[in-house]
């Protein structure tokens, strides 16, 4: 949806609005792939920035690994969803010689 006046008024996405899915690729030498969030719930919401990824270990606790969120200049900085519509970003995950890690992640977004 394009940005308006009235886009703050759209309530930012909660866990319980969205489906999210991170699909990775091999690439050299790491993972490249993207997070897709569906809204499931019965109303719009606001994905505001960036997601942010963080691989876990088979146990369910989050790797040790940073999180760096790049810079590029988005206009506006957030995409509304209507229920049923979908939005992706992609990421990329460098090398890695640490813990293993397993087949899920935890996906958060800045306010919501």
């Amino acid at each position: 949806m394009p940005a308006s006046q009235g886009d703050d008024a759209v309530p930012l996405c909660g866990s319980d609005d969205l489906a999210v899915v991170v699909e990775w690729k091999h690439g050299s030498p790491g993972l490249d792939g993207q997070v897709i969030a569906e809204n499931v719930g019965g109303r719009a919401c606001r994905l505001a920035y960036k997601p942010e990824v963080t691989p876990l270990q088979p146990d369910g606790t989050p790797l040790p690994v940073a999180t760096i969120v790049t810079l590029e200049e988005k206009l506006p900085p957030y995409v509304i969803l209507a229920p049923g519509q979908r939005a992706a970003a992609r990421v990329h995950w460098g090398a890695w010689c640490g813990q293993q890690a397993s087949d899920r992640a935890r996906v958060d977004w800045s306010g919501g």
